[in-house]
C-alpha cells in the first residue's frame, strides 16, 4: 500500500527533529532556544533521495531536488550558517559529485546563504564497514603492500579547481553585499 503524501511529508521533516527540540520549535517546555543552535551542519550524498520504499532518485532525474534548494530549506528553517558536513562519492563519481556540490554550494551563497564550508567524508578510502570491500571514495587510497597510498588524481584535481573558484567568488563578493 503506497503511503500519503502527508505522511511521507512527516517523514522527511523527521530529519529536523534534533535541531527543531533544540532551538524550541518543538516542544520549548523542554528548554530549547534558537541561540542553542549556532551552526547548522548538513550531509549530501548522492544516494541521499529516494522514493519511499523505493529507489534511489539519481541525480539529473526530474524528480531529484537540488542541492542548493535543501541547503535554502534548512537556512530559512534555522537562519544559522550553514557546514556541508559530510559528502562524497565512491569510485569515478568522485570528482563530478564535488563538483556538482561545490556548483550548488556557491550557488546557494550568491544567494546570500552563509556557507561556511565542505568537508569531503571520508578523506581516504576505506574497507566497508559491513563487507570489508575496498571503497574508494576519498583522495587518499587504500595502501599497498609497502603501505604506500596513491592520491586519487582527478578528485585532488577538481578540489583544487573548487578552492580556486571559492577564492574567485569571495574576492568577488568583497565588492558586493551578498556575503556577511
Amino acid at each position: 500500500m503506497r503511503a500519503s503524501i502527508a505522511a511521507i511529508e512527516t517523514i522527511r521533516e523527521a530529519q529536523y527533529e534534533a535541531w527543531d527540540l533544540l532551538t524550541g520549535r518543538a516542544w520549548p517546555g523542554l528548554g530549547g532556544r534558537p541561540e542553542y543552535l549556532d551552526i547548522a551542519g548538513v550531509n549530501h550524498y548522492s544516494d541521499n533521495q529516494w522514493y519511499h520504499g523505493g529507489a534511489t532518485i539519481p541525480l539529473g532525474d526530474p524528480a531529484y531536488r537540488s542541492f542548493q534548494s535543501i541547503l535554502a530549506e534548512v537556512y530559512q528553517r534555522y537562519r544559522r550558517p550553514l557546514l556541508i558536513a559530510e559528502t562524497g562519492a565512491e569510485g569515478e563519481a568522485r570528482a563530478p559529485w564535488l563538483r556538482y556540490i561545490a556548483e550548488q554550494a556557491f550557488a546557494a551563497m550568491r544567494r546570500g546563504m552563509p556557507i561556511e564550508g565542505i568537508c569531503l567524508y571520508p578523506i581516504q578510502d576505506y574497507p566497508g564497514w559491513f563487507d570489508e570491500r575496498h571503497c574508494p571514495t576519498g583522495i587518499v587510497g587504500m595502501p599497498d603492500s609497502q603501505g604506500r597510498r596513491i592520491l586519487h588524481s582527478s578528485l585532488q584535481t577538481e578540489l583544487r579547481t573548487q578552492q580556486a573558484m571559492l577564492t574567485r567568488l569571495l574576492e568577488d563578493s568583497s565588492a558586493s553585499h551578498f556575503l556577511s
